[in-house]
């Protein structure tokens, strides 16, 4: 909630969202499976290439797998039109 007050975004935040569900404690898998079912899923996303992807894995591949919410994917080029 931190970045939300430091990027002064709490006026959108209250327009669009009904409720946020941080899942900071926990391990990143257990946090999955936690999501709720009818959630919409928000990631961002930007490339690091080929070679990381192949040799670490992509978090966004391990959430599209594991859970059946409906995902959003935003982009670094990415802009609100109000």
């Amino acid at each position: 909630m931190n970045v939300i007050k430091e990027r002064n975004l709490e006026q959108e935040k209250d327009l669009y969202i009904n409720e946020w569900h941080f899942f900071e404690n926990n391990n990143f898998e257990d946090n999955l499976y936690d999501v709720p079912h009818d959630a919409l899923v928000i990631l961002g996303a930007y490339g690091h290439g080929v070679i990381k992807d192949i040799v670490a894995g992509s978090k966004m591949e391990k959430i599209q797998a594991t859970i059946s919410n409906n995902l959003l994917i935003a982009g670094p080029n990415f802009t609100t039109t109000l």
